[in-house]
């Protein structure tokens, strides 16, 4: 959920040197999505089966180390008739270069098809290829680690005119551990996205450049606790899409009774347009919506044996609060069962 604290974690040994493992889960969930301007409400009643498969490479190498996970799953809107088909592919190879710098190379590859008996409104999943490629390189030093990471992103929509996009990431961040409870992340990140869609012998296109700057702590004593703040800058060539923002997330695990833990994740953007806001042109994807900009998830899980768990999960997911266009709001719960194979 909140990637600001341990994404440079330093390897204090070669990864890899795990066993292939398989991950099966089995949910049945249920949401419903408001629309408010266009005075519109959908229900969907979904079961969904997944399957995750994770292989460690190079197991007995000292230096060299690697991953690669396999995903795929299905999910059916009952009430649209729509069936949705996920399959996605990741690598990340690693390399030890000394005892206190390591490097990374990361591959993503995605692909997302949607079938369904005839058209639905906005609210609807739309299908896309997404891909993504990228190095890191990362500097560890006892309770102090940096790293700066490289990506480049690709996302084309299938069936839809929504703008394709392609970005530049670049990310620079840095942990610090002050106590044995506490650790402290400060970050920087800078995007260049290029949007466009050809329609005929018409493209439509523009240009974004994102910077943010954050920086949050992590607190570990019989509970987990991760406050994070970060400061946005959303420049543009159409002044539609040109914003100031500030993000307020934090994430939250606490172990119950009964060897239950309840986690609880939230974020919060604050956004104020350099002119009149853009109206909502698509929902956040599902398969990211926990990475949505506003968004709050509260979950119940516990693991029954050593293959079983299960887990309980509300998601409330929103546009800015602030915002005076078109108010999109969605709400999910789910309860699902995993098997490791």
């Amino acid at each position: 959920m909140l990637a600001l604290i341990g994404t440079f974690s330093c390897p204090r040994s070669a990864p890899g040197t795990e066993n292939g493992k398989v991950t099966g889960r089995l949910s049945l969930g249920y949401d419903n999505i408001v629309l408010t301007q266009a005075a519109s409400k959908t229900n969907h009643l979904f079961p969904s089966v997944h399957l995750d498969s994770r292989i460690s490479l190079f197991p007995h190498s000292k230096r060299l180390g690697g991953v690669f996970r396999f995903q795929n799953g299905s999910r059916v809107m009952v009430s649209e008739d729509e069936n949705i088909l996920l399959n996605q592919a990741d690598l990340g190879l690693s390399l030890l270069i000394s005892p206190k710098v390591s490097s990374e190379v990361l591959g993503k590859v995605k692909y997302k098809s949607i079938s369904r008996a005839e058209d639905v409104p906005i609210q609807g999943e739309y299908g896309y290829r997404y891909w993504n490629s990228g190095v890191v390189l990362k500097y560890c030093e006892n309770a102090f680690d940096s790293g700066i990471r490289y990506l480049y992103h690709h996302r084309n929509y299938v069936d839809r005119e929504f703008l394709d996009s392609k970005n530049h990431q670049i990310q620079f961040m840095t942990n610090a551990l002050f106590t044995s409870t506490l650790t402290g992340c400060l970050s920087a990140k800078v995007e260049i996205f290029r949007f466009e869609k050809h329609r005929g012998t018409l493209v439509q296109e523009h240009a974004d450049t994102f910077y943010e700057l954050s920086f949050g702590c992590q607190w570990i004593h019989g509970l987990l606790i991760n406050p994070a703040y970060a400061l946005q800058r959303n420049t543009s060539d159409h002044a539609e899409y040109s914003f100031n923002a500030h993000q307020f997330s934090i994430l939250t695990a606490l172990p119950l009774c009964w060897e239950v833990t309840l986690q609880c994740y939230g974020q919060l953007q604050l956004c104020k347009y350099d002119s009149q806001e853009p109206t909502i042109s698509s929902v956040p994807d599902d398969d990211t919506i926990e990475q949505s900009n506003n968004v709050l998830v509260l979950s119940l899980s516990k693991d029954i044996r050593d293959n079983y768990s299960l887990e309980m999960k509300y998601l409330l997911s929103r546009t800015d609060p602030s915002s005076s266009s078109e108010k999109y709001q969605k709400q999910s719960y789910s309860a699902t069962v995993s098997y490791l194979f």
